[in-house]
């Protein structure tokens, strides 16, 4: 009995094992034809987002490409509390920037109180989060960019 339950172990693992092994050559064939040359263009970003004079403390930055051929399209990053944002791999050119406070930390969604311990969350007008709407338009070089983002 114990070969018959071995037999059928032993075949699954040789045919996960030559699995695995075909997809590591694949993943291999795959690298080795990519060089520098076919690595997009982006730049690193980094900047502020306030609004009414206070840190946008939560959500996210997204740089679009306004330009319909650049392959590289979007990047995106998160708010931090201090209302600082940085991330890599933003589309060089035009861009069209939109800021999301709906995406934010869990804990931001409770019910704020001055003894809570955390920063209480600010939101901003919705327009901001569409970027045909936004106003936020940027030209991003290669490098690195800063931006300061205002909102009233």
């Amino acid at each position: 009995m114990a070969t018959q339950t071995s037999r059928p172990t032993r075949r699954r693992l040789l045919y996960g094992a030559t699995l695995a092994a075909g997809l590591v050559a694949v993943n291999l064939y795959l690298r080795i034809g990519s060089s520098a040359a076919d690595v997009l263009p982006t730049a690193e970003v980094r900047g502020v987002v306030t609004y009414r004079g206070q840190p946008v403390n939560g959500g996210l930055v997204r740089f679009t490409s306004a330009d319909p051929a650049n392959k590289v399209g979007q990047a995106s990053g998160m708010l931090d509390r201090d209302g600082t944002f940085q991330f890599h791999g933003a589309p060089l050119g035009p861009v069209r920037v939109l800021i999301d406070t709906s995406n934010r930390p869990a804990e931001d969604y409770a019910p704020w109180r001055p003894d809570s311990g955390r920063p209480k969350p600010v939101f901003i007008p919705a327009r901001f989060a569409d970027p045909k709407r936004s106003g936020l338009d940027r030209e991003v070089a290669a490098g690195e960019n800063v931006f300061e983002f205002h909102l009233d």
